[in-house]
């Protein structure tokens, strides 16, 4: 029986119920973008465009026709799988056409096998690798020779694998457009790459003496992370490379797990960065005192500093601060039972104008002459404390907040945060009336519009702001 609804009608009702009919394609097209744009994981790479291109004929039509929709993926592949992991990758790398690819291929597996049906598809598409990340076990990264010569756009290649053999590999020497490497367990000085022309260093786990030579060979570097390690397995000895760098402007060293022992010393000595903007430092038991001072003074141009469980005593961290005039930015982490730096003696050297640290019940403190002000264009403060007893001098740190955001000279703190463990036991230490005064001032200087916070944490919340990666 013939419909008795006129088409014109079924054709509004039909827009009704699915509203993308009225967008234009380019613009739903992008829409269908944005929803797959936070980062490659499976949801957004293989789960989202396989849904978005099931929803109607519509929907369908147009995800088909979004190429870039099918040039992301990520996917952990195993042997198991590897019939399907296959087919779903080709289904990709033809609906991409001849897009550039983002792709994250995770291989875990302990296997000997030399290669991986996805590992050969992927091959063939070489020439289309623009930023990738392959984790793999080291007896099938050879399977990957034939794409050697043929990584004309690729910009950022990340190498990994699970068992720590030593690998030389040739294959991504000729890169043209490669500017950031970073590898996972793998020694980075085995590998063929085109060094000079590298500019980011995401992650690289190494000594300080292969530290120093990467930084030798791209003597382009602006961006790095270096997770320092002790020599086991280097060929190079000694660390008689000085390294000074114009064009470093971030720079992160992290000691490993098993290595925070190691002297960082060594390395900060050889290294002078005189662009350098940010720097973090994490997880150093060995107090950096006798190099991190002149270090910072070859940075003029340092603004942030992150030390995050590094060995420092209130000195120590004061003549650091002495010598970074020009630092906007500070978050101090401290390292318990290795250098405690949350002392009355840093406050007060941090306070402006001539102020006596109130609230604790000492009286004899003074801050640092209009002359000597301790890093005087600070706005941002962040500090966490593990402190070993209840004895915290928190009416010395509100004095020095509320020193540092009263000067009228425009180079006031704007956001502080203390975070602390056991707070509520801090409080019943400093007596109700200091513990009321301590809030009452807090209070006073959120009212003026400083972003003020004094906090408890537990080891979660510690953990997320303080993880590196």
């Amino acid at each position: 029986m013939a419909s008795s609804v006129p088409p014109s009608l079924e054709q509004d009702s039909t827009a009704e119920r699915d509203p993308a009919l009225q967008l234009p394609f380019e613009l739903f097209s992008e829409i269908l973008l944005l929803s797959i744009d936070e980062g490659l994981n499976v949801e957004t790479t293989v789960k989202r465009p396989l849904v978005l291109s099931q929803v109607s004929q519509h929907w369908r039509s147009v995800s088909l026709s979004t190429l870039r929709l099918w040039s992301r993926l990520h996917l952990q592949i195993t042997r198991s799988k590897a019939t399907r992991h296959a087919s779903l990758v080709e289904t990709w790398l033809t609906r991409s056409d001849s897009c550039p690819l983002q792709l994250h291929i995770l291989w875990d597996e302990e296997v000997s096998s030399m290669s991986h049906p996805v590992l050969q598809a992927i091959v063939q598409h070489s020439d289309r690798w623009q930023r990738i990340l392959l984790h793999l076990p080291t007896t099938a990264f050879p399977s990957l020779a034939p794409i050697k010569g043929h990584l004309l756009i690729l910009t950022e290649l990340s190498l990994g694998s699970n068992d720590f053999s030593r690998l030389t590999l040739d294959m991504f020497e000729t890169a043209p457009m490669l500017r950031s490497f970073e590898s996972i367990n793998l020694s980075p000085l085995d590998l063929s790459l085109p060094w000079a022309q590298l500019s980011t260093i995401p992650i690289v786990s190494i000594s300080i003496p292969e530290c120093l030579e990467i930084q030798r060979r791209c003597p382009r570097l602006q961006n790095g992370t270096f997770i320092l390690t002790f020599q086991f397995h280097s060929s190079l000895q000694g660390f008689d490379i000085d390294i000074r760098s114009p064009f470093i402007r971030s720079i992160t060293f992290v000691s490993s797990p098993w290595s925070t022992f190691l002297d960082i010393n060594l390395l900060l000595e050889r290294c002078t960065y005189p662009q350098l903007v940010d720097l973090q430092m994490c997880d150093f038991r060995v107090p950096p005192r006798a190099q991190l001072p002149s270090f910072l003074a070859r940075s003029p141009n340092l603004r942030s500093l992150d030390l995050r469980r590094v060995a420092l005593s209130s000195e120590d961290l004061i003549a650091c601060l002495q010598s970074v005039p020009n630092l906007v930015s500070l978050k101090l982490v401290e390292n318990s039972g290795t250098g405690d730096f949350f002392t009355r003696d840093f406050l007060v050297a941090m306070m402006f104008s001539l102020q006596s640290a109130a609230g604790d019940g000492d009286t004899g403190y003074a801050g640092s002459s209009s002359s000597n002000y301790l890093v005087p264009h600070l706005k941002h403060l962040e500090i966490f404390i593990s402190p070993s007893d209840s004895v915290v001098p928190l009416g010395s740190f509100v004095t020095m907040v509320e020193s540092r955001c009263g000067l009228g000279t425009g180079n006031q703190l704007t956001s502080v945060h203390l975070w602390m463990k056991n707070l509520n036991m801090v409080y019943e230490v400093l007596g109700t009336e200091r513990a009321e005064d301590v809030q009452e001032r807090i209070f006073k200087l959120q009212d003026e519009g400083v972003d003020v916070t004094l906090g408890d944490f537990s080891p979660s919340s510690y953990d997320h702001h303080v993880s590196v990666m």
